[in-house]
């Protein structure tokens, strides 16, 4: 008796969508980066915010991974009603993104109650 595989799910994001979040990675990425510099000086009385640093790194190199892949081996098509171009991604990946954005999101509220901001001025 053989099992049958379940199907994997595919969605679809905007090919815009894909690149800002890799564009807001970049700008993340290197804001977080002046910022541990500072905040790693031996002036520096901060060290409490740094996990929170850190953890934002993570996420967004994690995240570039994914859209790399994506961008990089598109699988896309262009969608009838929008006529816009649209990535295709398995539900994995899209579970992860998901995932990815969430700690994003939370951490960098933390980091703003605590008057840290990640925007570039």
């Amino acid at each position: 008796m053989s099992e049958e595989k379940p199907k994997t799910q595919f969605y679809t994001l905007p090919a815009d969508y894909v690149y800002d979040l890799a564009d807001k990675s970049h700008e993340q990425i290197s804001i977080l980066k002046d910022m541990l510099v500072d905040y790693f000086s031996p002036e520096s009385n901060k060290e409490g915010v740094i996990p929170s640093f850190v953890k934002l790194l993570w996420v967004n190199y994690a995240m570039l991974e994914i859209v790399d892949g994506i961008i990089s081996e598109p699988v896309s098509h262009v969608n009838e009603e929008t006529g816009e171009d649209e990535f295709m991604i398995d539900e994995k990946t899209l579970l992860t993104m998901q995932s990815y954005m969430l700690t994003r999101y939370h951490t960098s509220g933390e980091l703003k109650r605590l008057s840290y901001s990640l925007e570039l001025n």
